[in-house]
């Protein structure tokens, strides 16, 4: 069954249903248009699921800053203990990941302030500079650990 913000077809068109059939009741089942209950039952159900994923989302992006946070704060105290040679390295990677960190931080302001408005594009960012972030912190886990 296809799914939709999270919740599957059956489930939004209960949600609608409900939500159209409260409008009818709120003017006692007098006047009005089923079909006009529906489409605005609709758009607001949609709407709410809309915010309710974004919610969700923004929740995983702050929940992979803070983890992007903790390694580099721990690539730091990895770099003192290593050799001058494989501290070099392991800094380099060090910089860039908090270049990356820093730019994450920044999107996912702008997706914060752009609400739910924020669209494929600033998610496709998002998840590009997570893969980077992800991939500086794996190869650096799988360096080998020459310490002084």
């Amino acid at each position: 069954m296809e799914a939709q913000y999270g919740v599957d077809k059956t489930e939004r068109e209960q949600r609608i249903a409900e939500a159209a059939y409260l409008r009818a009741e709120r003017r006692g089942f007098v006047g009005g248009d089923p079909v006009a209950d529906w489409i605005d039952a609709e758009q607001e159900v949609d709407a709410e699921l809309r915010r309710r994923e974004h919610r969700r989302w923004l929740a995983e992006l702050e929940s992979r800053l803070e983890t992007a946070g903790k390694k580099l704060s721990a690539l730091k105290k990895k770099a003192s203990s290593l050799t001058a040679e494989a501290r070099k390295e392991i800094e380099q990677d060090v910089q860039k990941l908090g270049r990356l960190r820093d730019a994450f931080e920044k999107r996912l302001e702008e997706i914060r302030a752009q609400g739910t408005a924020a669209g494929h594009r600033a998610r496709g960012h998002a998840e590009a500079l997570w893969g980077e972030i992800s991939a500086i912190i794996d190869r650096v886990a799988k360096r080998p650990r020459n310490k002084q």
